[in-house]
């Protein structure tokens, strides 16, 4: 009977502990600890993910006890599918004072919404980003192109930070996320690389075209073609990034079927010609 009483002091002496470590039960080893004199961090590891296949969830819903909600860690093969809305909770507590420093992905998402909650569940703040939100909606307004939100949060402060992924037409793989304190700025020598291969490329690109025109030889045609497969992607890129973040227009559908119909069509004459051209 002893016995039997111990263990039950023990149980509801248990229960008292988990519940008075927050309002989402989350454990310390479970909550990053982001120093402020540390510039960088990647938080990918202490964030998890809920799939939300219906898109109706609102972030009330997602906080609140009333919905069966789990969160799973993020694996590195992730993948946010299109049409779906994707639900990110990253619990940040402050080693010393945060103002206004990046939470930034260098994924491409469509449309971001980020919300920053305290420990009861009451938020702070709501900011929006993505590849296809207008400049005018985000609060950071340079370099629209880059997927990143403020976040502050003073020394002891535990913020928790809910962050909505959806995409329109394609999937981005869930990479990385990092919290980077802007005095060191964002360094993208991937893409700097890219834009000197792809100038170099369209410079090529116009070259054979010219030669094409003037000396009529249908090999130039060929390298014209497999130029305009590599700079496609990038052209496209730019395009639908001065449509939604410049005019603030919605990318339709049938732009996006149209640019992949043009890619198969280059690339099957390009198959079935090569040996004649």
């Amino acid at each position: 009977m002893k016995a039997f009483l111990f263990i039950i002091a023990i149980f509801i002496t248990s229960v008292i502990m988990a519940q008075q470590t927050g309002a989402d039960n989350i454990s310390n080893d479970q909550i990053y600890l982001a120093d402020a004199r540390i510039q960088l961090h990647d938080v990918k590891n202490y964030t998890s993910v809920f799939v939300d296949s219906s898109n109706k969830l609102t972030i009330q819903e997602i906080v609140s006890d009333t919905l069966p909600i789990s969160f799973r860690p993020v694996t590195d093969s992730m993948e946010a599918q299109p049409k779906i809305t994707y639900w990110l909770n990253i619990p940040i507590s402050a080693l010393g004072d945060i103002q206004n420093w990046w939470l930034l992905s260098e994924d491409q998402y469509y449309y971001v919404d980020v919300w920053l909650l305290d420990n009861r569940d009451h938020i702070l703040n709501h900011q929006r980003t993505g590849l296809f939100v207008p400049r005018s909606q985000k609060s950071i307004k340079e370099d629209p192109a880059l997927n990143r939100v403020l976040f502050s949060a003073k020394s002891g402060e535990l913020v928790h930070v809910y962050i909505k992924i959806y995409n329109e037409y394609s999937p981005s793989v869930i990479s990385s996320l990092q919290l980077r304190n802007p005095v060191i700025g964002f360094s993208g020598p991937k893409a700097q690389i890219m834009s000197v291969i792809s100038s170099i490329v369209f410079v090529f690109a116009i070259l054979s075209f010219f030669f094409f025109i003037f000396m009529r030889e249908k090999a130039y045609l060929f390298l014209v073609l497999i130029h305009y497969l590599y700079l496609y992607t990038t052209l496209f890129y730019i395009l639908t990034c001065f449509l939604s973040i410049g005019l603030s227009l919605r990318i339709p559908i049938s732009l996006c079927r149209l640019s992949i119909y043009c890619q198969w069509g280059v690339g099957y004459y390009l198959h079935f010609s090569a040996d004649t051209l």
